[in-house]
């Protein structure tokens, strides 16, 4: 089961860091258009925002995976093992416990989101919220399952 869920985080962060290129080019022709030829689109800009906010929202689960979140390196390493092991061990319990709170609290939300297939109300009124809300959850699950995962390395042993 650890596995799997490694498996998936390791799809879903390395999927969604194209999402970022795909941003680039969507920018880059939003800039050609406006700037070059005098012809701005009404989505390109919604569009990279809703791009990015995904790719942002899905990738906490491979980041906390890859153990790649912001930790003050210096003090940390100068700590004997077991010390490391003990923050570990209570940087994952504290994980767990918040981004739990964080899907049992998004979950509704999303679900009326979906529902509704919320807009942003904009002229060309994409369903920004329909699509981003339903990502904190997932992703937020996401982590969840990676830091479930790193406990039971952490049990086990396994760095």
């Amino acid at each position: 089961m650890i596995k799997l869920i490694d498996l998936l985080n390791d799809f879903t962060g390395r999927t969604t860091a194209y999402f970022y290129l795909f941003a680039v080019v969507i920018s880059c022709y939003e800039i050609t258009l406006r700037y070059v030829f005098n012809a701005p689109t009404l989505w390109a800009h919604e569009f990279v925002i809703i791009i990015c906010a995904v790719s942002y929202l899905l990738s906490g689960g491979y980041v906390t995976k890859e153990r790649a979140h912001v930790r003050i390196t210096a003090l940390f390493e100068i700590l004997p093992r077991r010390i490391q092991r003990l923050l570990d061990g209570f940087a994952v319990l504290i994980g767990l416990v918040c981004v739990s709170l964080l899907v049992y609290a998004s979950w509704d939300q999303s679900l009326m989101a979906i529902e509704v297939w919320e807009k942003t109300g904009s002229a060309w009124d994409p369903p920004l919220y329909g699509i981003v809300k339903p990502a904190i959850t997932i992703g937020a699950v996401l982590v969840v399952l990676a830091n479930l995962s790193l406990a039971v390395k952490l049990l086990r042993g396994e760095d």
